[in-house]
């Protein structure tokens, strides 16, 4: 390809079986109103039809670069893949049970361009249940923020804003492709050192959270963007009853002691791994001292009791 056939945007897909929810999200996508696009799919060995199925769209649509890995590389390699090997100048995450509007790519674009200090920009959005249920009461209430000029205002309003505003749906807007690539590099050495430990959790957050410290990221009015939700408190009625239940009162009901116990050892595992992730990043940024102890500390206890969801 071209300097002069060289795409915009780059939109990476990385999958794994992705069934029928594929073939939608790949239609929407080669459906946007942005013409200067390519769709980078990376396939981490399906086993289902979906190799079948994109070799025969690569081959109608010249829009679309599919390639099949040799081995799976995990989730994280994937994602990378598919970032590490985009051409374009911008850049978006798709996943392939998302659904976008077909001015998402447009609407994303002019928001990033309308700020030379942005890094990042997305169309309103709403995140659905995997019926399709969509969560409109559950909306990121510091929006604004997140395009303030002082970084500290930014990441702060970002980790303290509520549990389960969506707010990391940012990392599927579109970006200006090398900062987006800086902070993966970066994480893939956090990361590593974390895990030496243990587990690793709230990853997407963890990222954006550094991001913001670099850049600022921006809201189109247009709602154009609806995520995909997979929770287990917030997807699982009966996960988040026996959760709070359990709280109250895990001394007088056995079953619910039992049950309850289960999805509490796991939200606290991730909350503790989530809150070390966030206390590594923010000391790869350049907020002082006095800003980051605050930042962990007030998110320390804004999650002491109750899951990290995004």
């Amino acid at each position: 390809m071209t300097d002069a056939t060289k795409p915009l945007v780059t939109v990476g897909m990385p999958v794994y079986n992705g069934g029928e929810a594929l073939k939608t999200a790949l239609t929407q996508m080669l459906a946007q109103t942005h013409a200067n696009l390519e769709v980078l799919v990376s396939d981490n060995q399906s086993t289902d039809g979906t190799e079948a199925y994109m070799r025969e769209i690569a081959e109608r649509d010249s829009r679309v670069r599919y390639v099949r890995q040799p081995e799976n590389i995990g989730q994280g390699g994937n994602f990378t893949y598919v970032l590490e090997n985009a051409t374009g100048e911008y850049f978006s995450f798709a996943a392939h049970d998302d659904r976008r509007e077909p001015f998402f790519v447009e609407s994303a674009l002019d928001a990033l361009q309308s700020d030379n200090e942005a890094v990042a920009g997305l169309p309103r959005f709403y995140a659905t249940s995997k019926r399709g249920r969509l969560f409109e009461k559950r909306k990121f209430k510091t929006m604004d923020r997140l395009r303030d000029d002082d970084p500290y205002v930014r990441v702060a309003s970002f980790l303290l804003d509520d549990e389960n505003a969506h707010k990391c749906n940012f990392l599927y807007g579109v970006w200006k492709r090398e900062a987006l690539l800086d902070t993966f590099r970066l994480f893939q050495k956090l990361i590593d050192r974390h895990t030496a430990t243990r587990h690793v959790a709230s990853i997407d957050t963890a990222i954006l959270s550094y991001a913001l410290s670099k850049g600022k990221f921006v809201l189109a009015d247009r709602l154009g963007f609806y995520k995909a939700h997979r929770s287990l408190v917030y997807d699982n009625f009966l996960a988040k009853l026996y959760y709070y239940v359990y709280r109250v009162y895990r001394f007088f009901f056995p079953v619910v002691k039992s049950k309850g116990k289960k999805y509490v050892d796991i939200l606290d595992e991730w909350r503790e791994s989530a809150t070390g992730m966030i206390d590594a990043v923010l000391k790869e940024t350049t907020l002082e001292e006095y800003q980051r102890r605050h930042i962990l500390e007030e998110f320390r206890r804004k999650y002491r009791n109750k899951p990290i969801g995004n």
